[in-house]
């Protein structure tokens, strides 16, 4: 094989790489954005509830944005008087894929249990993601619920 055959398989290969990049590659990244994003919603959510154990005070996550379509969320610490302090964050949200949930925030007790049961949904190019937390053992669980 001489040089010149060599030069023209790769050159033919980049072009069809670069063509299946094209094609696929926004629905691939949004695939990996939207798991992402829920692993790191659940780690967000597991910091609050560290957190509100840690400090005996009230902690959580809040959502910004209408429910149906959130834009960013926040762990947050609850004052006495009911005021919300950012302890991390904000995190935005890719448009790559949507947040749905049915509370604008999720807070967790002294105990490490949630104050409501709060189910979330990450909607992607092809998949979807919910993360769900419950009241009393405090559980939060992340897993794809479609493809």
């Amino acid at each position: 094989m001489s040089l010149l055959e060599l030069l023209a398989v790769v050159g033919i290969m980049g072009v069809l790489s670069a063509t299946v990049a094209a094609r696929y590659g926004r629905d691939v990244l949004g695939n990996i954005g939207v798991r992402g994003q829920a692993r790191k919603l659940s780690l967000g959510l597991v910091e609050a509830q560290r957190l509100a154990v840690r400090s005996g005070r009230l902690h959580g996550v809040q959502f910004a944005g209408s429910l149906g379509d959130a834009s960013s969320w926040s762990v947050v610490a609850v004052g006495d008087t009911g005021d919300r302090t950012v302890v991390d964050g904000p995190f935005l949200l890719s448009d790559d894929y949507q947040l749905t949930t049915n509370a604008s925030e999720i807070l967790f007790d002294f105990e490490g249990n949630a104050t409501k049961a709060v189910s979330i949904s990450l909607v992607g190019p092809n998949q979807t993601w919910t993360v769900d937390t419950l009241t009393l053992s405090g559980l939060i669980d992340c897993k794809k619920s479609g493809s």
